[in-house]
């Protein structure tokens, strides 16, 4: 108990020196200047490096890689995808490396029969065109029920 109450006086003690330090004047500030900030917007800061690669050109699809590009997700090829079918289908990649190293990507194309369509094969962990070098892997078509149709082994240099 007389811990309790000695803890309790010392805290008391030390509150009221901590207030009296502090000083009760204030004042307004009638005048003064400010200096915009100016934010750097990097949202748009988009390196490109145009190529045209046809991975896959087939009875069922064509895949043609039509640049490299880094934006703030990550480096990764841009892609044209044209569904030769008269299905619906997806396409995406597995296994797939970079230089050696095995990513994920991330990378999933919905195409309507007949239709093309633009992706981006995105590698989160790649933060510069230098870093996308020796792709490895395969390119999957599903059905609308996610069956795989073919496979296809992709390789950029």
């Amino acid at each position: 108990m007389n811990k309790k109450l000695l803890t309790l006086i010392a805290t008391g003690m030390l509150s009221l020196s901590l207030v009296a330090c502090s000083s009760g004047e204030s004042e307004k500030v009638s005048e003064g200047n400010a200096t915009q900030i100016q934010k750097e917007n990097n949202t748009n800061n988009v390196e490109k490096e145009e190529t045209n690669v046809v991975l896959v050109d087939d009875d069922i699809v064509k895949v043609t890689v039509t640049e490299k590009t880094v934006d703030m997700f990550g480096a990764g090829y841009n892609v044209t995808i044209e569904n030769k079918t008269d299905e619906k289908i997806v396409v995406q990649t597995r296994e797939t490396s970079i230089d050696g190293v095995m990513e994920d990507p991330i990378f999933s194309e919905e195409i309507t029969a007949g239709k093309t369509a633009k992706g981006m094969i995105q590698f989160m962990n790649i933060t510069e065109l230098d870093g996308l070098k020796n792709l490895e892997g395969k390119l999957v078509v599903l059905d609308e029920n996610f069956m795989d149709i073919k496979s296809y082994d992709m390789t950029i240099e």
